[in-house]
């Protein structure tokens, strides 16, 4: 059953209450953007200009960066926009303490919105960094791997306990096709296994 099925994508997007068919009000995260499709991607300088965000701080990982992050970074400095970098230090990064830590000290410097370029683990680093922060939030997909982007709700781990925290909805989604396309087969079929498991 499609509980949303009453609900208009401008509802969803702007957190107007709506109908369930489990007889309750809902409402969602106050999304402003999504964009979904081939090159979309395309229009993140306008975003950023939108949102407000004159120095946003971009995380990736040595993974993310070649996927989305690298592009990302290549169209904000040639819309003129002061954005910096932060890879995340680790080999395989954890949604932990420690990767949480790393990307507020580096949004401590003057950042004023967060761009993630990554899935799941980026996701919600930030999702809990831009919460804490009080900073607006971009999440670029780099791959079809889960189906939480929209989510304000982060799987963290905390002294290595796996932790559902609330972070921040992010206001922005970029969900680029062209890269989607390319992410590898068993990030895919993580994607179709996470949609699987809600039913």
């Amino acid at each position: 059953m499609n509980h949303f099925s009453g609900a208009s994508m401008n509802q969803l997007l702007q957190s107007i209450p709506f109908a369930c068919g489990c007889g309750r009000q809902h409402s969602t995260a106050p999304m402003q953007i999504i964009r979904l499709g081939s090159r979309v991607l395309e229009g993140l300088p306008d975003t950023v200009r939108k949102l407000g965000m004159g120095k946003p701080l971009l995380v990736a990982d040595s993974n993310t960066w070649p996927a989305a992050g690298n592009r990302c970074m290549q169209l904000l400095k040639d819309a003129g926009i002061d954005a910096r970098l932060h890879m995340l230090p680790f080999e395989r990064p954890e949604p932990d303490e420690a990767a949480v830590g790393s990307v507020v000290m580096a949004a401590s410097r003057g950042a004023d919105g967060i761009i993630a370029a990554g899935s799941g683990v980026i996701s919600d680093i930030c999702k809990v960094t831009s919460r804490a922060m009080k900073l607006p939030m971009i999440t670029v997909a780099a791959a079809p791997s889960m189906d939480g982007y929209a989510s304000s709700c982060a799987s963290m781990l905390i002294n290595g306990l796996k932790t559902s925290l609330y972070g921040t909805a992010p206001n922005a989604i970029f969900a680029d096709t062209d890269i989607l396309a390319h992410a590898p087969m068993r990030m895919l079929q993580a994607g179709l296994g996470d949609m699987i498991t809600k039913y």
